[in-house]
């Protein structure tokens, strides 16, 4: 692994995924991680009992985010959402979810044995939109529910009205949280949207997707604005079951090194960032067949094959392979490139050059949405467990929901542009 990973890192592949760090070692990244890799020692402070040097490291990470608390997560945003549902839920409770949340919400409903209910965003585009208000507003008046939880960014970066939806839920005393897995930049430069950690009750948020933090690195806050059923006894309590015993220091040093490095420079840490961003977009106006849409995170990048006649997986293969520009995730319709402030003019550059070359070979023509009748005996019966691609992980038929046409088309959809279906 060693020896393949070095490689890659010194080949002329360039990452427009995740971690946010991109590689690039002058950010507060940790070369000589072995010679901090500790364990908890006299001295040195203890991630669940903190007093020392990691409570300062929260101290710092609850005021740059102004959070009434923080915790450090180095399982990912999973060990946060698991956390959060069972400091809000009881078991066997009810939960009023959205149905593009990530996998790990239905993992948590299902080991807490919750009753779900959904709220269905609108499509757009291929892609969900923005979660209604007014619908959570509708769901929330005719029952009760122990939590909301929303997905705010998406996958794509699309942001819901986090404000207002919070401003219902605790109309009817009901605590929101938000896996704002995709957003833990947001708040840090005015085009940035705002961070949900300012409404909601609970905000989860994975600092390695577009920060320049190490893989598993993560954030969870109460916010400062939370109703008073929100412990942070029961939340630590939670956080201790469900994260490793063995918290990484090498984790942990990153996210506070990141932290440090956003609160002493985040007026112009994107400034270069904006320029090659907007510059991207204006060259991108010249493409004939692929189409850039736009949504509300601009550290992301989407790019749609819809009625063209190439699957996004194949130009996902192009980029790859040709012009060795790896993705953060291909689906059927669209590609998902993350950028950061980590990523270089030339790597913005060449991204477009290379949209830009495989749009001059595309055509008119349309491609084939995939063998429908292949699964035709599944119609109308229930999923015995979440059916989904990864990423982005959002059930297409969720454990115990019945399979219908809509979902039939989907996966023949997925599965005629070469993604693997988990779960079928």
């Amino acid at each position: 692994m060693y020896e393949q990973l070095t490689a890659l890192y010194g080949s002329n592949e360039y990452p427009m995924h995740m971690p946010g760090h991109k590689r690039q070692m002058d950010f507060g990244q940790l070369n000589d991680a072995v010679k901090i890799d500790i364990t908890e020692i006299p001295g040195y402070d203890d991630l669940y009992s903190p007093d020392g040097i990691i409570k300062d490291a929260l101290d710092r990470a609850s005021a740059l985010y102004d959070t009434k608390n923080t915790f450090f997560l180095v399982n990912g945003s999973t060990v946060g959402i698991l956390t959060a549902i069972y400091a809000v839920t009881k078991q066997h409770g009810r939960i009023l979810m959205a149905r593009n949340c990530h996998k790990s919400v239905y993992h948590a409903a299902e080991l807490r044995e919750l009753n779900a209910d959904y709220i269905v965003p609108e499509l757009n585009n291929g892609m969900f939109d923005a979660i209604d208000p007014q619908t959570v507003e509708q769901k929330l008046s005719k029952e009760s529910f122990d939590a909301v939880i929303i997905t705010s960014p998406t996958y794509e970066g699309v942001v819901s009205d986090i404000e207002k939806i919070a401003k219902i839920c605790h109309s009817f005393d009901t605590p929101l949280i938000v896996d704002e897995a995709h957003g833990a930049h947001f708040g840090f430069h005015e085009r940035f949207p705002q961070s949900a950690v300012k409404y909601a009750d609970i905000a989860i948020q994975s600092t390695h997707k577009t920060l320049p933090t190490l893989t598993q690195t993560g954030l969870m806050h109460i916010g400062k604005n939370a109703l008073e059923s929100i412990r942070y006894e029961e939340v630590s309590k939670y956080l201790q079951m469900f994260q490793t015993s063995s918290p990484s220091y090498v984790l942990m040093c990153s996210i506070d090194n990141c932290l440090r490095q956003i609160n002493d420079k985040k007026s112009v840490l994107w400034n270069d960032f904006f320029v090659y961003r907007d510059e991207f977009d204006k060259k991108l106006k010249d493409l004939r067949y692929l189409r850039l849409i736009k949504t509300d995170d601009p550290c992301k990048i989407v790019i749609s094959t819809k009625d063209r006649d190439i699957y996004a997986t194949k130009l996902a293969d192009i980029l790859l392979n040709e012009f060795k520009i790896q993705l953060e995730m291909a689906s059927a319709t669209y590609i998902v490139a993350i950028v950061t402030c980590c990523d270089t003019k030339e790597g913005f550059e060449r991204f477009s050059r290379a949209l830009l070359e495989i749009d001059k070979r595309l055509t008119d023509n349309t491609k084939r949405n995939g063998d429908t009748d292949r699964y035709k005996y599944l119609l109308h019966t229930k999923a015995q467990d979440n059916i989904y691609i990864y990423p982005p992980g959002i059930p297409i038929v969720a454990k115990g929901e019945s399979i219908d046409e809509k979902a039939l088309d989907t996966i023949a959809l997925y599965e005629a542009a070469g993604l693997k279906i988990r779960g079928l």
